[in-house]
This record gives structure tokens, sequence and C-alpha cells, in this order.
């Protein structure tokens, strides 16, 4: 029995800076990293679940995308600040 070919139109394969390949789903601008095995069930799952997050339908907590944030100590103090409610926003 010949295998059945499906075609992943978002899939990408990249190198990390050792040389290992990694399979992402590029979209949007945005990536996320598939982990699963390629043409087993649980890699076409954690295509589609990647796909539904990266087109902003939800995902796992945590997911890629879910929440931005601002770098470094000025983006963690500010929101920290925001957070606590000592600051309202922008002045007058």
């Amino acid at each position: 029995m010949t295998p059945m070919r499906i075609d992943f139109p978002y899939l990408m394969l990249d190198y990390d800076r050792h040389g290992n390949r990694r399979l992402y789903v590029r979209r949007h601008g945005r990536k996320v990293r598939l982990r699963a095995h390629p043409g087993t069930e649980a890699f076409a799952q954690a295509y589609a679940e990647a796909l539904r997050v990266l087109d902003g339908q939800g995902g796992p907590a945590g997911a890629p995308g879910a929440e931005r944030r601002a770098c470094g100590y000025a983006g963690l103090a500010g929101g920290l600040l925001f957070r606590v409610g000592r600051v309202s926003g922008p002045g007058p």
C-alpha cells in the first residue's frame, strides 16, 4: 500500500544554530514549532492547533502570540505598574 501524501501549505523547514532540523507552521509573519513526528496523526493535530493559534482562534495558555509584552526591565516595570493600578494610563 502506498502512503497517502498530504499537503501542509504553511509548513516550513528551518535549521537551528547547531544544524538540527525544525519544522514550523508559518503564517501572518509568525511561526509555531511542531514537535510531533511528520506522518503521524499527532503531527496533523499539532499542525491544525498551530493554525488555530496563528489565526487568533485561541489555543493553549502561553501559546505563541497569545499576549505581547514589552522587552527588558522597563517593559516589566511598566507592565507591573499598569497591572497593579498605580498608573491609570497616559496623562491629559
